[in-house]
C-alpha cells in the first residue's frame, strides 16, 4: 500500500489549473488517508492550489509538505525547449528515486517534457510514475501536415521506446476509447480518469421567474468558440426578443472585445473575482459550447463541468466527450449537429421555454456534476495506483 507519495506540477504558473490540481491532491489526500503527500510546483502556482482547497491548506493538514521548484519558460518551443526539461526532469527522478517514494504523479506534462523523462528514466529504476496528458492529447486525432511540426509532436514521442514503470492519465472514459480506436499499441499505458473538480456550494435550487429574461451563457476564457457565440447571439437577438448573451469569464484580447460588441454582456479584459463568477454562473440559464467537434475528441472540457457544477443545462456542438456524459449520466441539455439547429433549438426555447423539461435537467446536472469531485474520484485512483504499484 503507498505510503508516500509525490505529486508533481511540472509546467503550471500561477492559477493554471490551479483548481484541477487542488482536486487532484484532494483526491489523492483521500485515496489513500494513510499516505505523506509532497507536492512540488512552481511557488506561486502553490498558492493558488491551497487557497483553492475547501478549507485552504488547512484542508490536508500536516500531510501535505509543500515545496516550490523551478519550472521551464513557456514561451520556448520546439526542439529548443528541450534543453530547459532536462533539468526538472533531472531533479523529478532524483527525488523519485532517493526519498523513498512509493508512486509518483505528474498533474501535466509538456510533449518535450515527456520526451526528456522517457530518456531520463532509462538511465536507472524508478518508483512508478503516472503522467496526467491533458489538451495536447488531441493532436493525436489531428496530426500536424508539415512533416518537422509531426516529427516534434506527441503522437512521435509516444511511440518512441517506452519506460516500463511509466503510465499515463487519460481524462475521460471517451478520450481513453479514442486513443484505444486512434493509437491501440499506445492505448495500453493509459488509465481513464474523469477531470478532476472541486464543486462550488450547491445552487439553491428556485424555479425560474415568469418573465425573466432567458440568459445564454458563455464559460471561461473568450477564446475559440468565442467568435460563432457572438455569430449566434445576433442571429437569435435579430429575430427574437427576450433573451441575453453573457460572458461568464473574461475577454484578454482586443479582438474579442471587439466581436461581443454591446450584445454579450459582462465582457471585461480581467479574471472575475470567485463570488462574481459564481454569481454570474447561478444566473445564467443555459450554456452555451460551440467549439467544433473535433476540439473535443481527446481532451477534457473544464467549461462543461463548471456548466454541470452550477446546475445549468447545456446547449452544446454534438462532440464525443460531452456526448459521452450524456449517454452515461442522462438529460443534461441538447447536442446540435450544426449552428443552425443550435440557432432553431434557441428560438424555440424562447418562443416556448420548457419549464419542466428545464427543471429536470437542472437536477440532471447537479447530479452529475459529482462524478468529478475528489470524493468520487478517490477510488478510481486507488485501483490505478495500486495496479501501478503492484
Amino acid at each position: 500500500m503507498s505510503q508516500h507519495i509525490l505529486v508533481w506540477e511540472p509546467q503550471c504558473s500561477g492559477f493554471e489549473y490551479a483548481p484541477v490540481n487542488a482536486a487532484l491532491l484532494e483526491a489523492v489526500a483521500l485515496a489513500f488517508p494513510e499516505a505523506r503527500i509532497t507536492f512540488r510546483a512552481e511557488e506561486e502556482h502553490s498558492r493558488w492550489v491551497r487557497d483553492a482547497l475547501p478549507q485552504g491548506a488547512a484542508a490536508l493538514g500536516t500531510r501535505v509538505r509543500w515545496r516550490p521548484v523551478a519550472i521551464p519558460p513557456r514561451s520556448v518551443e520546439g526542439w529548443r525547449r528541450v534543453r530547459h526539461e532536462f533539468p526538472w526532469v533531472r531533479s523529478f527522478l532524483a527525488e523519485c528515486r532517493s526519498a523513498g517514494y512509493d508512486a509518483c504523479i505528474l498533474g501535466s506534462v509538456a510533449r518535450m517534457g515527456l520526451f526528456a523523462l522517457k530518456q531520463e528514466m532509462r538511465r536507472a529504476p524508478t518508483p512508478p510514475i503516472l503522467a496526467v496528458l491533458h489538451s495536447e492529447l488531441n493532436v493525436l486525432a489531428h496530426l500536424p501536415r508539415h512533416p518537422l511540426r509531426r516529427l516534434l509532436c506527441l503522437d512521435t514521442i509516444l511511440a518512441l521506446p517506452h519506460p516500463p514503470r511509466l503510465h499515463y492519465i487519460a481524462l475521460g472514459e471517451s478520450i481513453l476509447e479514442g486513443i484505444r480506436e486512434l493509437r491501440p499499441r499506445q492505448a495500453r499505458r493509459f488509465h481513464a480518469l474523469d477531470l478532476p473538480y472541486l464543486l462550488p456550494e450547491p445552487p439553491e435550487e428556485m424555479p425560474r421567474p415568469d418573465g425573466e429574461p432567458v440568459r445564454f451563457g458563455f464559460f471561461g476564457s473568450a477564446g475559440k468558440g468565442f467568435e460563432p457565440f457572438c455569430r449566434l447571439a445576433a442571429e437569435v437577438t435579430a429575430r427574437s426578443s427576450g433573451s441575453e448573451w453573457w460572458l461568464v469569464g473574461f475577454a484578454p484580447s482586443q479582438c474579442e472585445r471587439d466581436l461581443a460588441g454591446d450584445r454579450i454582456r459582462g465582457v471585461s479584459p480581467d479574471p472575475l473575482p470567485l463570488a462574481e463568477y459564481a454569481r454570474r454562473a447561478t444566473s445564467i440559464t443555459y450554456s452555451v459550447m460551440v467549439l467544433p467537434p473535433h476540439a473535443y475528441r481527446l481532451r477534457a472540457s473544464a467549461s462543461f463541468i463548471d456548466t454541470l457544477a452550477y446546475g445549468k443545462p447545456v446547449i452544446c456542438l454534438r462532440n464525443p466527450y460531452v456526448a459521452s456524459y450524456f449517454a452515461r449520466l442522462g438529460d443534461l441539455g441538447y447536442l446540435c449537429d450544426s449552428l443552425d439547429e443550435m440557432r432553431d433549438l434557441i428560438l424555440r426555447i424562447l418562443s416556448d421555454f420548457p419549464r419542466e423539461r428545464y427543471q429536470q435537467q437542472c437536477a440532471n446536472a447537479r447530479a452529475a456534476s459529482k462524478t468529478f469531485s475528489p470524493p468520487c474520484l478517490a477510488p478510481q485512483l486507488r485501483q490505478i495506483i495500486e495496479r501501478i504499484t503492484a
